[in-house]
């Protein structure tokens, strides 16, 4: 008789996987919410406003995308420099959460 022999396939263990850790994330937090602007200010503090408790990076995006103003030049200005200006006016705080 002969004698057959079954072909298993190997099985290779399977390394477990790491453990994400939580990203931290930049939330804006609008203090002033009753703070009079005028132009751009005023288009651009609307807009903070509008996204108040939302990541900073949203609020970006939204600004690149279509920005609130645009000086004569036409050139966007950047929101990092708006979401600056108004942190260090006390507008805003920008606050790091895990998520």
């Amino acid at each position: 008789m002969k004698s057959t022999k079954v072909n298993k396939p190997e099985v290779t263990p399977i390394a477990p996987a790491p453990e994400a850790k939580p990203t931290k994330v930049r939330v804006l937090k609008v203090l002033k919410t009753d703070a009079k602007f005028r132009g751009a200010r005023d288009a651009w503090y609307a807009v903070l406003k509008a996204h108040d408790g939302k990541p900073v990076e949203v609020f970006e995006k939204a600004c690149t995308d279509k920005p609130p103003s645009l000086p004569k030049s036409g050139k966007a200005e950047a929101p990092s420099g708006w979401t600056s200006y108004f942190k260090r006016t006390g507008i805003i705080s920008i606050e790091e959460k895990t998520a």
